[in-house]
């Protein structure tokens, strides 16, 4: 390293970006690819709430509590609610109950699904780190594990919950909805399970199940377009 470059430091931000992405924060400073020092940050474990709430109102005390979990932020803030519901000795309908029981379960789901969805990438990553000789087995799995089991399954939970709302219509079809769900998940374990077996040739039944899960793959692909423009189309 020659001594111009021991000269010139950089700061980098190391850690969560955003203050619901859960982890420890850094500041390094960097000599060229040298850490010469870090600055921690807990901040992104105590956000210091309750020390927020004390000066701010109730409608605002609900919106920091949101913001204490991304995937669960109604989780977050029921509490809360709650508690203020209690201290003023207000009672909630009976639907109001129902509505919030709802929304919870809802939000418990979508973290489970946001899971399975950052589950599938950590998996072939970690393969391909824990197995480097045979990373190529695992590149075409964690490849569609991260199209077909994340990215298209948000673009699928997104276009049937947000597109007939714009189009003030109900979903044309519920029944090819689940049927395009369930060809969807069989395909992509289809192909996640049958890859390496074909990769190394090791039996020729594992290609008739790549390539019959493939087209489930492509079938769900063409239901669910199909049903979304069945569902947008103009009266």
């Amino acid at each position: 390293m020659s001594p111009d470059i021991l000269d010139e430091t950089t700061e980098v931000w190391f850690g969560p970006q955003h203050v619901s992405a859960h982890g420890w924060a850094a500041k390094l400073t960097l000599v060229g690819d040298y850490v010469v020092e870090c600055d921690p940050n807990a901040g992104y474990f105590h956000r210091s709430a309750e020390k927020c709430l004390e000066f701010r109102n109730f409608r605002q005390g609900s919106l920091i509590m949101e913001r204490l979990c991304m995937l669960e932020a109604f989780l977050a803030e029921y509490p809360y609610i709650q508690a203020v519901e209690k201290i003023a000795e207000l009672e909630v309908p009976e639907r109001a109950k129902v509505m919030r029981t709802i929304m919870m379960e809802a939000s418990r789901i979508h973290s489970l699904q946001f899971w399975w969805g950052q589950f599938s990438a950590e998996l072939g990553l970690f393969a391909m780190l824990l197995w480097p000789s045979e990373s190529g087995y695992y590149v075409p799995i964690h490849v569609h594990l991260n199209l077909l089991g994340f990215m298209s399954m948000m673009i699928y939970g997104v276009g049937y919950h947000i597109l007939p709302k714009f189009s003030g219509r109900h979903i044309y079809s519920p029944r090819i909805m689940n049927i395009q769900f369930w060809m969807a998940n069989a395909g992509l374990i289809g192909m996640s399970v049958s890859w390496p077996f074909v990769v190394r040739g090791d039996a020729s039944l594992s290609e008739t199940i790549l390539l019959v899960s493939a087209l489930l793959s492509m079938i769900s692909i063409i239901l669910f377009t199909f049903n979304i423009l069945k569902t947008i189309k103009a009266v």
